[in-house]
């Protein structure tokens, strides 16, 4: 049930359409002049390696036991009862699902229906049901250019590394049962427009082609149509009409106030795109409070940075890029990345300077769609000549760009977690210390909302046990990091985490079902780059303890999450413990030896040269000592590595 982020992408392009005539009638001659200057426990095994892998442009795969995170129990049952009475049991297709930049949250998306360019990512679900050994599924993805994606094959096989019924797929399988959930999660976000589809083969042969279509606009109602023409008699800043223009007013007999309805363009375009980033707010109220702090320029000019200052007074992150060239392919890249973009065009019937709210483009990528603050009826740029002089760049809350250098880690508990980055800076919570760190700038730590209310039905569900953590860290910087995890209670947990590069694709690893105790803590560690980050290639974890013995870079052809010392403690009574051990990308598989107490215990581990597994290995009471070797190559040399661990159980 792995929290999908992220992990998102982009794309926009041109503008036009409306009645001329009528605008002409109700746009003012004039406005605003700018200033020139978890699976299921008990019956579910996976290698404890990613269980996600990178395939095609940004394309991730998953395997599991229960569905994707957003979907209900409910929806969970309806989805296996469907896929059981469907024409095609063996395949089912249960959906397309969007993520929201607008709100975080997952969109059913019906077949042959609308995704939107600011969406980082969409999922295509289905339900697998193996009939026999052998049995494969795969799922294709054909571009609206018609590029072909191919995705990766799951075999099914009766019998599978000595477990039973297992879905296999890359170095990775779930095993158990004799069905599962797949999901594919497609990155959107600024990607081609138009429609894509989904081809989903069983045994060779095809099942379904669903498809979605990806619209180069914001996602319809998530921006607010607001008027400067509802606002004949209020006062526009403390500016006035002149022979020349607009001038601060002084007093003298003879000025005339200017109103919101005349010169408010900017002042109303401004309105419409914070209530786009959840700063819900109408032209009077923020006129006022532009004016009250010195916001505008004199004469009523706009002070772009003003309303900035004005979203920070409600916790805000808006920010005020720059002015930006007056291109459809800049406006295009700035509102799928960032959101509506405020864009200067000529007043109707006039030359002078009037802004609009743009939201994104026509599905024929030939006019750009707008909110025009001056005109209920204009709803592109056909009424301005389809073009426009330059525009005013923001970006705020919604950017969900911000994740092209970003690290994101979920967890789903029972634990807390601390992350620290290469310079000993800490983010998390410290359950042991009851100590809560923001030392990473920007960094927060936060608990997500539980997926379901529903308890006792055999399906793991976040708010059945702690509610799932996360850890986010915008514009990560390059370096080393470790995580923590301290056990709160017992149990098994599900941790992600992912660094995310250019075109908001991520490197990443998934660990499920990990097993932990009250108080125990377990140490993972990785380089972040996001100058490499999401090149199609895992993220490369290791254990944070590596045991000692050796130079590090030798030390790290075996590493440990857990034990995270060379001797342990344990409860009396104790009569298994698993060992989370990490296999570096140089090891010689061949070499690895697991010695337990003098007794040669090697069959129960599976070394591979840039894997992880979690061993269980049985204990007596008293001292039990595992010894662990292996060779391999680290750079352009051959060296080994030996570990002894003691576990004692008193």
């Amino acid at each position: 049930m792995p929290t999908s982020y992220p992990r998102l992408r982009r794309a926009l392009l041109r503008g036009c359409a409306a009645a001329a005539a009528l605008a002409a009638a109700l746009v003012p001659a004039a406005c605003g002049r700018e200033p020139t200057a978890a699976p299921e426990p008990s019956a579910t095994r996976v290698v404890y390696g990613p269980l996600l892998l990178d395939g095609g442009d940004g394309t991730a795969y998953h395997l599991s036991r229960t569905p994707s995170a957003h979907a209900s129990s409910a929806q969970r049952a309806a989805q296996r009862t469907a896929a059981l009475a469907s024409s095609s049991p063996a395949m089912s297709f249960d959906g397309f699902w969007r993520l929201s930049a607008e709100t975080q949250q997952r969109i059913e998306v019906l077949d042959g229906g609308d995704a939107y360019f600011r969406d980082p990512s969409i999922e295509i679900d289905n339900t697998l049901n193996a009939a026999a050994d052998g049995d494969t599924w795969r799922i294709d993805i054909v571009h609206p250019s018609g590029a072909l994606e191919t995705g990766v094959t799951v075999t099914f096989h009766s019998d599978y590394n000595g477990e039973k019924d297992c879905f296999v797929f890359g170095s990775s399988y779930l095993c158990g049962g004799q069905w599962a959930w797949f999901w594919t999660e497609l990155t959107t976000q600024c990607a081609e427009e138009g429609i894509y589809t989904a081809k989903m083969f069983y045994d060779g042969s095809l099942v379904q082609s669903p498809t979605f279509k990806l619209r180069p606009i914001v996602a319809p109602g998530s921006t607010s149509n607001l008027f400067q023409l509802d606002y004949p008699d209020d006062s526009y800043d403390n500016a006035c009409k002149s022979g020349t223009g607009s001038i601060t007013c002084t007093g003298a007999p003879g000025e005339v106030k200017r109103t919101i309805k005349q010169k408010g363009c900017g002042l109303t375009a401004a309105a419409m795109m914070l209530g786009y980033h959840g700063v819900s707010v109408d032209p009077k109220t923020l006129n006022d409070w532009m004016t009250t702090n010195g916001a505008f320029e004199p004469g009523g000019n706009l002070g772009w940075p003003g309303f900035v200052s004005y979203a920070a007074t409600k916790d805000s992150t808006l920010r005020f890029d720059e002015r930006g060239p007056g291109t459809f392919a800049d406006l295009h890249t700035r509102i799928c990345r960032y959101g509506p973009q405020i864009i200067e065009v000529k007043s109707l019937g006039s030359s002078a300077q009037h802004f609009v709210l743009a939201t994104g483009f026509s599905d024929d990528m030939k006019t750009v769609k707008i909110n025009d603050p001056a005109s209920r009826t204009n709803t592109d740029l056909t009424p301005y000549g389809n073009s426009f002089r330059s525009s005013r760049l923001f970006s705020g809350p919604l950017r969900t760009d911000t994740l092209a250098a970003d690290i994101i880690i979920t967890f789903h508990s029972p634990g807390h977690l601390v992350l620290t980055d290469a310079l000993g800076n800490r983010v998390g919570y410290d359950p042991a210390r009851g100590v809560a760190y923001n030392e990473i700038p920007g960094a927060y730590y936060d608990t997500l909302v539980a997926l379901s209310t529903v308890v006792d039905d055999g399906v793991f569900d976040d708010d059945e046990h702690d509610p799932a953590k996360e850890i986010h860290v915008p514009g990560a910087a390059a370096g080393h990091y470790t995580v923590d995890v301290t056990g709160t209670g017992d149990g098994t947990y599900i941790l992600t985490m992912a660094g995310y590069g250019a075109r908001m694709r991520s490197s990443r690893a998934e660990f499920w079902g990990v097993p932990i105790t009250s108080g125990e803590v377990h140490s993972y560690s990785f380089d972040y780059d996001p100058a490499t980050a999401g090149s199609g290639t895992p993220l490369a974890i290791s254990g944070a303890f590596s045991g000692g013995g050796q130079k590090k870079v030798v030390d790290e052809l075996l590493s440990y999450s857990r034990p995270a010392s060379r001797q342990t403690q344990l409860p009396a009574g104790t009569t298994s413990y698993a060992v989370m051990i990490f296999y570096g990308s140089g090891l010689n598989s061949s070499s690895f030896q697991a010695v337990l107490n003098g007794v040669d215990i090697t069959s129960s581990f599976h070394p591979a040269p840039g894997t992880s597994e979690n061993v269980t290995i049985p204990l007596v009471s008293g001292r039990n000592v595992v010894k662990l070797s292996a060779s391999g190559t680290v750079g352009s040399r051959s060296s080994s590595d030996a570990d002894q661990l003691v576990l004692k159980v008193p």
